[in-house]
């Protein structure tokens, strides 16, 4: 993880809960441009983009669905996505 803290990936591992690193998602984008001044506590609209466009295979995988049907609704109600329920343990 980019905070340097060994310890959460090692803890999660251990607990079998899988999570996404984020920090290459963002690698490419300078920092100016990163988070929302003044205090930074926010990413920006860049930063978000980036995340989502690099999270969304895992993200499709984690649901069951393949990447080109993740944004279908059900067949009975085509605006109802269907979700399924995600273990942390899985």
């Amino acid at each position: 993880m980019s905070s340097g803290n060994a310890l959460v990936p090692e803890a999660l591992a251990r607990a079998r809960i899988p999570y996404l690193d984020m920090a290459e998602c963002v690698s490419g984008i300078p920092a100016e441009h990163l988070r929302v001044p003044p205090h930074g506590n926010h990413y920006t609209g860049l930063a978000n983009q980036a995340i989502a466009r690099c999270t969304a295979p895992a993200v499709a995988l984690a649901l069951g669905k393949p990447k080109d049907t993740a944004r279908r609704g059900s067949a009975g109600n085509p605006r109802k996505p269907q979700f399924s329920a995600l273990s942390p343990r899985s």
